[in-house]
């Protein structure tokens, strides 16, 4: 389990903190998604409102605000043709490589007061 952020940019519009931070996967998937702090990016304790997070290739990213995790969803390739299902978590087990190498950006919006 390793997530590796990086800050591109931040800055103050209206009274809210707007963060692009860029993400790399690597190691393992821990149910229920890994560890995600955004605190070292935010201005004091103040906890994000909004979180959206975009890769290119093709995997959902999810961000549990409650339990500060980053989630990861994708289709299950054993799963039977032709049955609509929400997308499960991926496996347990070593990153695949299309999220090590998939260009993730987080977008965080907090609100200052």
């Amino acid at each position: 389990m390793a997530v590796t952020v990086t800050q591109i940019d931040q800055w103050n519009d209206s009274g809210r903190i707007n963060t692009i931070l860029a993400v790399v996967f690597s190691g393992s998937y821990a149910a229920g998604g890994d560890l995600l702090d955004f605190a070292p990016y935010q201005q004091g304790s103040i906890q994000p409102e909004w979180v959206d997070i975009r890769g290119k290739a093709g995997f959902v990213y999810e961000y549990d605000i409650t339990n500060k995790k980053i989630m990861v969803r994708g289709v299950d390739p054993a799963a039977a043709g032709g049955t609509i299902t929400a997308l499960p978590e991926i496996a347990t087990a070593a990153y695949p490589a299309g999220v090590t190498g998939d260009i993730v950006r987080i977008f965080l919006i907090s609100k200052l007061n």
